[in-house]
């Protein structure tokens, strides 16, 4: 053990003197940022998982929207020396904007950032996915990202508090999507629950909706701080109680 320690101490060290020599250099007051990079790098060395990693961040600052938190919405171009079919699937499912293979001119690297600063695609939240809209996404999840970077090539003049703020927005319309999306699931629901218990009797089929009825609304109500929807919980409070209280009546005549 003590053996593969030290062995995992000099690999971590040959890695990061990799990585920094490329710099030509690093800002002392910034050295332990980039050791910290490094680290990170050393610890999550799969492109797929590094990526989504990053992407979480998204719903990790979706319940703090105050404060300085770090852009989950940046564009990510990932470069790949020997890509396979699978990397680069995983890779685009971990939410990349674009994956260039290498060797890549500068001609060639800058129309894909130009790409990126100019055509930026929608972007979309989910449980399963965070990144640019895909052909198979649900188009009502997706939010313009903000893109200082626009604004910059522009030649406008772009402030931190700007670039703040236009993140804290895009993170509200995250949080307005989920209750926008989830409430036509929760009608269609009702639809089919309210002829079941009209029968006169709670069966076991009207008890199965019945739970998805309060897991939709449980999961609704714990998103919904923040947004514009957040005076919705209440009703879906009281949707949960009557729920709950007609499962407790299987077999007989709901009260």
């Amino acid at each position: 053990d003590k053996a593969n320690h030290i062995n995992g101490i000099e690999n971590f060290w040959n890695q990061a003197k990799r990585h920094m020599r490329k710099f030509n250099g690093v800002p002392k007051v910034h050295f332990g940022l980039f050791l910290k990079e490094c680290e990170w790098r050393f610890n999550n060395s799969d492109p797929s998982a590094q990526l989504k990693q990053l992407r979480q961040w998204v719903k990790g600052n979706l319940n703090s929207l105050s404060g300085t938190a770090p852009n989950p919405f940046m564009p990510v171009i990932v470069l790949l020396s020997e890509p396979t079919p699978s990397l680069v699937q995983g890779i685009m499912r971990a939410g990349a904007d674009d994956v260039v293979m290498k060797p890549v001119s500068t001609k060639g690297l800058l129309e894909r950032i130009h790409l990126q600063i100019h055509r930026r695609k929608p972007f979309i939240v989910t449980d399963a996915y965070a990144g640019p809209a895909r052909k198979v996404d649900d188009a009502s999840w997706a939010i313009a990202p903000p893109n200082p970077l626009y604004e910059k090539a522009m030649g406008e003049q772009v402030k931190f508090h700007d670039v703040e703020r236009g993140i804290q927005n895009a993170l509200i319309e995250v949080k307005n999507r989920r209750p926008e999306n989830t409430a036509p699931e929760i009608v269609a629901l009702l639809g089919c629950i309210v002829p079941m218990l009209d029968k006169g009797v709670v069966s076991k089929a009207a008890l199965g909706g019945l739970q998805m009825l309060i897991k939709l609304n449980q999961d609704l109500m714990g998103h919904m701080a923040g947004s514009k929807y957040d005076h919705v919980s209440e009703l879906c409070w009281a949707m949960i109680t009557v729920s709950e209280t007609l499962s407790a009546d299987v077999g007989s005549p709901p009260e």
